[in-house]
């Protein structure tokens, strides 16, 4: 997409995103994650069936080592994990969360209204209030409903039922992952529940519906506050506010998914039974209390007020991490906007090659030994020429050590290289290398030993008039081994490597000793080749020194 466009996004999102209590990402405070874990907690401190669900298998300890976020030390079993990224998939739909332009569309859905409990566009005054707690209601319902076939024949959850769903993984990037589909449903069920409290207005005590918010007729345009309720509001989307009801908030929405959770392991319910307990819950929560409209300004509504004391239309972003954010974003897409004049450097950068050429092709015949004693000018046969470039190869090592490293801002990596060069002139070398490439989570805050790959270079040396500083491009290809287990990518998947730098600088510090510099460029390990095949592109910065032997 064009950067300037996914900037505006930005500055868009960190204005505008209906996420409700958000969920983990670069731009937004996490909130669905604490509060599931905490209601998780709590239900597992005295419902035996909410015991940690813990797999041996490599692919699901691939899954959870590798999430977009960070869990805490007790929740790092598949149960808890798939809970977790459950509660996520409301706001996410497999996209990887710092996906803003995506993550936007999904947001302003008017058909996804419902899975935060929100209004549709049809939802007006009067009646909208109850069409919405209808529709929120039935959501929370079938995915309850749904999580119950994940339970075994003794009420407990099981690692035999699956159910697959689309995640963003910190590493293994976007793919299909098969959850215990208890967790995975009733965590879709918790999201919304949990998003009930942020969004909506509610009596003193928290329980009840006076009226819910809007958001989609908000960004449409279409907004009218009296037919479409209140609008959508940053300060009750913030978890980690202080204000006694956004505390308030955030505990009713940590009580009532711990309720839930309970409900559905209670193992001495029967299926329907279960479903009835969940009935009564959604009646305490998700009742509808009448008698507030927009003529009484919703019964003077304290949630009114601390938006217009503190905040406009927004999500859930807070301190100044995200403005700055935002105008980096801007900056950095000016920048990039600039990768036309890019190819102009580029071009510069090539002129002393096409110089040095054009000085040789008008040089001057150049004079041999004798024909300066005799007073004449002679031109040097071309046998001559290929006598003197011969003694001058064979004066330099043939041979060279290599050793260098680089990093990746795309896809964040480094690597460490070592290898031989093997020079054939002037302007040809063929190297040998291996590297260990490190590969960094941005979500997760990782650093994992991500791949081992070998490879051929080609190099392609172009000479400048300043001997000591010449140009140099390589091609490169080889093996890339994987040397971790990501999900659907065991530990040991052998595929291809293939690499470019299109130009690099070749400083020569010594006759023994040179530096080589690429500023910029690609890359593409790809370890599996077969099945859903998988790459870890990059975009590297290297520096290498070469030492002669």
């Amino acid at each position: 997409m064009d950067p300037l466009r996914m900037a505006a996004l930005v500055v868009v999102f960190t204005g505008g995103a209906a996420e409700a209590f958000s969920v983990s990402s670069a731009l937004t405070t996490p909130c669905h994650e604490p509060i599931t874990m905490a209601a998780l907690r709590n239900a597992r401190a005295g419902t035996p069936a909410a015991a940690p669900l813990v797999s041996l298998g490599r692919n699901d300890k691939a899954i959870v080592d590798d999430v977009t976020f960070t869990p805490d030390d007790d929740m790092r079993d598949l149960g808890a994990i798939a809970l977790l990224l459950g509660v996520r998939d409301n706001d996410l739909k497999g996209r990887d969360p710092n996906e803003i332009d995506s993550l936007a569309l999904i947001h302003g859905d008017p058909d996804g209204q419902r899975e935060h409990c929100l209004r549709a566009p049809d939802q007006d005054e009067p009646g909208g209030t109850q069409a919405a707690l209808t529709e929120c209601r039935a959501f929370i319902r079938e995915k309850f409903t749904e999580s119950l076939d994940g339970l075994d024949d003794s009420g407990h959850p099981t690692l035999d039922i699956r159910s697959n769903v689309p995640v963003a993984l910190s590493l293994r990037g976007k793919t299909q992952v098969a959850l215990p589909m208890f967790y995975l449903r009733i965590g879709q069920a918790l999201h919304t529940l949990q998003d009930s409290f942020s969004h909506s207005y509610r009596p003193d005590d928290g329980t009840h519906v006076t009226v819910t918010l809007n958001y989609v007729d908000v960004v449409d345009k279409e907004y009218a506050a009296g037919r479409d309720g209140p609008q959508h509001s940053m300060e009750l989307d913030r978890c980690d506010g202080t204000d006694p009801l956004q505390v308030r908030n955030r505990e009713l929405a940590t009580t009532a998914s711990t309720e839930v959770l309970q409900t559905a392991l209670d193992v001495k319910l029967t299926r329907s039974e279960k479903l009835a307990a969940l009935d009564v819950l959604l009646d305490k929560y998700l009742g509808y209390q009448s008698g507030c409209t927009s003529s009484n300004s919703w019964c003077a509504a304290p949630e009114a007020k601390l938006e217009a004391q503190k905040g406009t239309f927004g999500c859930s972003s807070t301190g100044a991490f995200p403005p700055l954010l935002a105008i980096s974003c801007l900056l950095v897409a000016l920048l990039w906007k600039g990768k036309v004049r890019a190819g102009w450097l580029v071009l510069a950068l090539m002129l002393p090659v096409s110089a040095r050429a054009q000085d040789a092709a008008n040089a001057p015949p150049v004079e041999s030994p004798q024909a300066a004693e005799q007073g004449a000018v002679v031109p040097v046969t071309p046998d001559e020429v290929r006598s003197v470039q011969k003694e001058a190869v064979n004066r330099r090592s043939v041979v060279a050590l290599h050793a260098g490293g680089g990093v990746s801002f795309y896809n964040i990596a480094v690597a460490g290289v070592v290898g031989i060069r093997l020079r054939f002139n002037d302007y040809l070398q063929l190297g040998l290398d291996g590297e260990i490439n490190g590969w960094y989570g941005l979500h997760n805050q990782k650093l994992r030993t991500g791949a081992t790959n070998i490879y051929l270079s080609l190099i392609v040396r172009f000479p400048m008039k300043f001997e000591r500083v010449n140009l140099r491009s390589s091609v490169s290809l080889g093996v890339a081994i994987a040397m971790l287990d990501l999900a659907g990518v065991p530990k040991g998947s052998t595929g291809v490597f293939a690499g470019i730098n299109p130009l690099g600088v070749e400083f020569k510090v010594s006759k023994h000793f040179y530096l080589v510099f690429y500023p910029l460029g690609v890359a593409l390990p790809v370890p599996q080749l077969k099945g859903a095949p998988f790459a870890f592109p990059q975009f590297r910065t290297s520096l290498a020194i070469e030492i002669p032997l």
